[in-house]
């Protein structure tokens, strides 16, 4: 295992999530559910905006269009009772025994990576927890409120890794998307 992560005693148990793109722009979000140390319920959800990195098409087989803006646009959500999984992990920025909900809560950077044809699968990659304060300067000016931004996701006490089935206008061999979120 990878050195500067810990494993959580948090158990990811379900998630329904969805996500939408058109063109370079994507935005995803959901509800994320998971049972915690001391073996209670906890739900959070999330949501985020960001930017299509690649998407590689499946050759010779085409979604039809849905027209937006003179765009087509794409779609894939994963409902609770989808097969999917998680894991929790605790980063070497945290120095706690163990999470707590509120170290989960705040900004959020992630990749949403999928593939399929109408049905696939997906799963993404997020540091949680972030500071916001760090990153709205980014946001408003990227160059400016870079090393703001940097330091704040090295210092993000948590990431998560989840992953499932999905359905929807998806007809790639591999779509790759970066976020900026949050997750409350």
């Amino acid at each position: 295992m990878i050195e500067f992560l810990r494993m959580s005693k948090w158990t990811y148990t379900n998630g329904a999530t969805g996500g939408v793109g058109t063109g370079l722009l994507a935005a995803s979000g959901g509800t994320l559910s998971f049972t915690d140390p001391d073996k209670q319920a906890q739900d959070f959800s999330y949501a985020g905006l960001g930017i299509g990195i690649f998407s590689i098409a499946i050759p010779k087989i085409k979604i039809p269009d849905l027209p937006i803006l003179n765009r087509g646009i794409t779609g894939t959500g994963a409902a609770r009772s989808f097969d999917g999984g998680g894991l929790l992990y605790m980063t070497e920025s945290f120095h706690g025994r163990e999470l707590s909900k509120s170290d989960l809560q705040g900004g959020t950077v992630y990749l949403d990576v999928s593939t399929g044809l109408l049905a696939g699968y997906g799963g993404s990659v997020m540091l949680l927890g972030i500071n916001t304060a760090f990153l709205a300067p980014w946001i408003i000016n990227p160059g400016l409120g870079a090393n703001l931004a940097a330091n704040a996701m090295r210092k993000a006490p948590a990431v998560l890794v989840i992953y499932g089935q999905s359905e929807g206008l998806i007809s790639s061999v591999g779509d790759l998307s970066a976020m900026l979120g949050y997750l409350q």
